[in-house]
């Protein structure tokens, strides 16, 4: 089975918690390559128990002596005698690597997991396996937005790898919540990249073929998000409950994107309907908005009112209503709020109720970090027969 790096808590689907941050996911493979784990002859025999081995280390939360095992397993796929090129023979390599690469993500090898998982990719896209391509796409733009706030900057190779990765399950008609993911993931990266200005002038057809590509390349984001948007609206992926918070946050990035777009009929539709959603008191992200208004606006009283508004919203929901590993993550906003809010009020002053309101704030910050690392189950332990309730309000 292919293995996704968590993000999609409630997916609705047959899993197993398999360690810290993973989700196991079952996929249905043909009776061939569901064959291809096993075998009569001393290298199947081998393959079989390396493969039962490394799973008992993995349920053991060991991911080093697991990743150990995988790695002798797919020593054996690499020097096996059989037809290699066969599709069974590449679906189990696919899938070996897919997991030596969220076991070394385990262990803290960010950049020898995306290899791997570039690797596996590479047998899901030749063999057609829309599931694998979207589990390996997922787990490749999760880690690169891991390493963009970290500092780092979005590897243009692996940009083109999520392209072309997305335009494969397109017209191949797949989907599934893996897809939101990576779609607002990927759009995510493609608006932080940045263009290598080192390049060669080239020759005419190269330099066309340039321009070409940084004009598609800036209007990606857009249609992603608006793709993203679409798989919100499918009862069969996303329930009522969870659409209402993860359309505010892509409509919040699409809003950050249209800050340099002329004025047109869908930017000023897309703002008409986040104001509604914030001044309506619907969306506890809301105080997202704020910040982005306030950082925009020349006004200071006007300033001063949005920040007020931010903090007021982000103090009346609790942390538990932000989402689970959010779309581009919550923690630089709550950094930012907190620094604009605390400015305002020091220039004001106001120095005790400045030190107040960012305890109350940097509280907030840590309890939503919790929350997003323990998960929903964890939060709701202990509460007894309010559980279910609870559960449906969040």
């Amino acid at each position: 089975s292919f293995t996704i790096l968590k993000q999609l808590d409630t997916m609705g689907v047959t899993a197993k918690q398999t360690g810290t941050g993973l989700i196991n996911l079952e996929v249905g493979l043909s009776d061939t390559a569901s064959q291809a784990a096993g075998g009569f002859d001393k290298t199947g025999e081998e393959k079989l128990m390396f493969s039962y081995i490394a799973n008992t280390y993995e349920q053991l939360e060991e991911p080093g002596p697991a990743r150990d095992y995988f790695n002798k397993k797919l020593a054996l796929l690499n020097q096996s005698d059989s037809n290699q090129t066969s599709a069974a023979a590449l679906t189990e390599k696919a899938i070996v690597l897919n997991r030596i690469g969220v076991m070394s993500h385990q262990v803290g090898e960010r950049r020898q997991a995306m290899e791997y998982f570039r690797q596996s990719l590479n047998y899901t896209r030749t063999l057609n396996i829309s599931f694998g391509t979207s589990v390996n796409i997922y787990n490749l733009s999760k880690l690169a937005v891991e390493e963009l706030k970290t500092g780092g900057v979005p590897d243009n190779s692996l940009l083109d790898l999520l392209v072309e990765g997305l335009e494969d399950l397109q017209r191949a008609g797949y989907e599934d919540r893996a897809l939101f993911y990576t779609l607002t993931n990927t759009a995510l990266l493609i608006s932080f990249r940045q263009e290598d200005i080192r390049q060669p002038k080239g020759t005419p057809e190269e330099t066309i073929q340039r321009l070409h590509r940084r004009f598609r390349y800036d209007t990606l984001p857009w249609s992603y998000y608006t793709h993203a948007t679409a798989l919100l609206q499918k009862p069969s992926l996303f329930p009522e409950e969870q659409r209402s918070t993860l359309t505010f946050m892509v409509k919040l990035n699409q809003a950050e994107l249209a800050r340099e777009m002329a004025p047109s009929p869908p930017v000023d539709q897309l703002r008409n309907t986040l104001r509604t959603l914030v001044e309506d008191g619907k969306a506890a992200q809301g105080w997202l908005w704020y910040v982005l208004q306030a950082e925009t606006t020349g006004d200071p009283a006007r300033r001063r009112e949005l920040l007020t508004k931010a903090v007021d919203t982000v103090l009346r929901f609790p942390a538990q209503t932000d989402p689970l590993s959010g779309v581009s993550g919550l923690l630089p906003a709550y950094d930012r709020l907190i620094q604009m809010w605390v400015d305002e009020l020091v220039a004001e002053g106001h120095h005790d109720k400045a030190f107040t309101i960012a305890e109350q704030l940097r509280l907030r910050q840590q309890t939503s970090a919790l929350y997003d690392m323990l998960g929903e189950e964890f939060f709701l332990k202990g509460l007894g027969d309010y559980g279910p309730e609870l559960h449906a309000l969040l």
